[in-house]
């Protein structure tokens, strides 16, 4: 969501990707939303990762970890 003072924010909007969760490695993958122009002078960004790592997971029970390389705003 956008701010311009950076207390009140719009409404968020999603971006949603099909990944499957089993896939192994590093990548990258773009993820993008079409916004109609608006001044905004924050932006808050919240990407959730699945928690624990499942059972099938080589990390099983452990925390699942999320890394976000890169936000590009235009």
């Amino acid at each position: 969501s956008f701010s311009a003072d950076g207390k009140q924010f719009g409404n968020p909007v999603s971006a949603t990707h099909n990944i499957d969760p089993k896939s192994e490695g590093a990548f990258i993958k773009e993820l993008s939303v079409e916004l109609p122009q608006q001044k905004a002078r924050f932006v808050k960004l919240k990407a959730t990762n699945f928690g624990v790592c499942p059972p099938w997971h080589r990390g099983v029970g452990d925390d699942a970890w999320l890394f976000v390389d890169e936000i590009m705003v235009e």
